[in-house]
């Protein structure tokens, strides 16, 4: 009485049932009994919708779709529920209603059905796509680039795919990369404006300041009504102190799209790019002098003037944003690093309790706390709250950086090392992970080692002062010291306002006999905060070694 199930294809299957029941009598032992039944559960197993099911289904994704068009998003939701009810394994409606849902802008329920799609359609590259999408509207960006990684993976030649992953990896401020995938979605279309736009921020954001002036250049001349493009254009000249010019294309940009209030009011990048956080600062004044019940116009203000460093003047406006919001964790967040800036670690740390009691899911003030920890010298409780911050966000490579400084400064370098080792696993050209890992290498004294590390964070951040100075520290370990002095000069050339560059070079120097030069190094090395006596005798430690 047992029955042999072979997987074939169900019209097969039923065909050989039904014509051939004699010559298939080898195939499926059937008894003379039981014949009915069997053809009852292979119709089961076959799950085949009638035609009645199938027009249902069709009639619902018609109506489905033109609620979309007509932007009623709940009215297509409900076609859509009533489509899967029908038929729950059918990949193309999750995908049409994950649409409908960020229609709503109900993300996660979209990455939900997003992932359900993948689960019935893997190769269904749209899925990938429009869920990276969905990431990026809610901030996740470390998982919009997993989700374009997929989709491009399975289509190598779809330009608008690395033109969003190049977005996602601007937000996450890893500019060289975003660069490198708006090259590749520029060589499959030129056409787009916008692409050429969004590579001109990038490169702005890396110091290629006339490089990002001929892409805006550029997106203009495809799309003259881009003001987008106008007003970076006005940006990058502003930053080579082409006032004139640039306030003329600032003035075209509001001429284009004179509703477009981030132009003028928002408190970001653009506004640093543009010399206008003073200007920004002073509006905010006036709002506030019109509404001081208004906790956005204290945030922005403080905000502005986080971004000019004041901040002791972001504290006081971050407080008072408080004092009418209470239970908004992103303003402890922001005063926290506030008063993180000053050094004020110990208000900082309190700022990062209130918001682990406010939002304990949220990984970064565990972070933050532990870099808090890790600089008054506490490390073993940093270690414990890099712990949590991981183990709510184990995919954040600058996570494990972070835990990994803190067990190099505790002395722990093959931990560090591990760490270290896990974040570049996560993201291979994260060049912080590199230049960390070299470091710990070379405090080993294995210098190849660290050499091979800082010359990859060289390749990937070819600008990296930290990568050069650090990488000339272990050429002079090596005994390479020309190498040394070469990397030296680099550092000081891509970082010329930290004293690192300066106090290596002094000391090199002092050691290839160049005295005038060294006095130069000294004097600019205590310019920028380095004590002199400390520098006066390691130079004199190095000789003596």
């Amino acid at each position: 009485n047992v029955i042999v199930w072979i997987k074939l294809d169900c019209d097969f299957l039923m065909r050989s049932l039904i014509l051939n029941y004699s010559a298939r009598v080898s195939l499926i032992h059937i008894y003379s009994g039981m014949f009915i039944l069997i053809m009852f559960l292979t119709l089961i197993a076959c799950n085949k919708l009638t035609s009645k099911q199938l027009a249902q289904i069709e009639q619902h994704k018609i109506i489905a779709t033109q609620y979309m068009i007509d932007r009623k998003y709940q009215n297509a939701l409900d076609e859509y529920n009533s489509a899967i009810d029908i038929d729950g394994v059918n990949h193309e409606l999750y995908f049409g209603r994950s649409k409908a849902f960020i229609g709503l802008k109900a993300y996660r329920q979209s990455i939900k059905d997003l992932e359900e799609v993948n689960k019935l359609e893997p190769g269904y590259i749209e899925g990938y796509s429009l869920k990276g999408f969905a990431h990026v509207s809610l901030g996740e960006y470390r998982e919009a680039v997993r989700s374009y990684n997929r989709a491009i993976d399975s289509q190598t030649n779809d330009p608008k795919l690395f033109n969003n992953r190049a977005n996602a990896y601007a937000k996450l401020k890893e500019y060289y990369k975003a660069v490198e995938d708006y090259n590749k979605s520029i060589e499959l279309d030129a056409t787009n404006s916008r692409v050429f736009t969004n590579r001109g921020i990038a490169l702005g954001q890396i110091g290629s300041v006339r490089e990002a002036i001929r892409d805006f250049a550029e997106a203009i001349h495809l799309d003259p009504e881009n003001a987008s493009a106008y007003f970076n254009r006005g940006a990058a000249y502003s930053r080579l102190g082409e006032f004139e010019v640039a306030f003329r294309h600032l003035e075209e940009a509001v001429r284009l799209d004179p509703d477009n209030k981030a132009f003028v009011l928002d408190a970001g990048d653009q506004y640093t790019e543009l010399g206008l956080l003073r200007q920004s600062v002073a509006a905010y004044d006036l709002a506030i002098e019109q509404d001081i019940s208004s906790p956005q116009n204290y945030i922005d203000r403080a905000d502005a003037n986080y971004k000019l460093g004041k901040y002791q003047q972001a504290i006081d406006d971050y407080t008072i944003a408080i004092g009418l919001l209470p239970e908004l964790a992103k303003l402890y967040l922001a005063r926290g690093a506030s008063y993180h800036e000053l050094q004020q670690f110990e208000k900082a740390i309190e700022d990062y309790d209130m918001v682990m009691d406010l939002e304990p899911d949220d990984h970064r003030s565990y972070s933050k706390m532990g870099i808090a920890l890790m600089l008054i010298g506490d490390i073993n409780k940093s270690l414990q709250f890099f712990d949590i911050a991981i183990d709510l966000s184990p995919e954040d490579p600058n996570l494990f950086v972070d835990r990994g400084t803190s067990f190099s400064r505790k002395g722990d370098l093959s931990s560090s090392i591990l760490d270290f080792d896990k974040a570049i696993d996560i993201d291979p050209k994260f060049s912080r992970a590199w230049v960390d890992r070299g470091i710990s290498y070379s405090k080993l004294g294995e210098f190849e080692r660290a050499l091979f590390d800082f010359d990859e964070a060289i390749r990937l951040e070819p600008t990296d002062g930290r990568a050069f100075a650090n990488r000339g520290i272990a050429n002079l370990g090596m005994g390479n010291l020309e190498s040394a002095l070469t990397d030296y000069d680099k550092s000081i050339k891509f970082n010329p306002y930290h004293p690192l560059g300066y106090v290596n070079r002094a000391i090199l120097n002092s050691l290839l006999g160049s005295h005038t030069e060294v006095l130069k190094d000294i004097d600019k090395a205590e310019e920028f905060g380095y004590d002199r006596d400390l520098l006066l005798s390691q130079i004199e430690e190095a000789k003596l070694r």
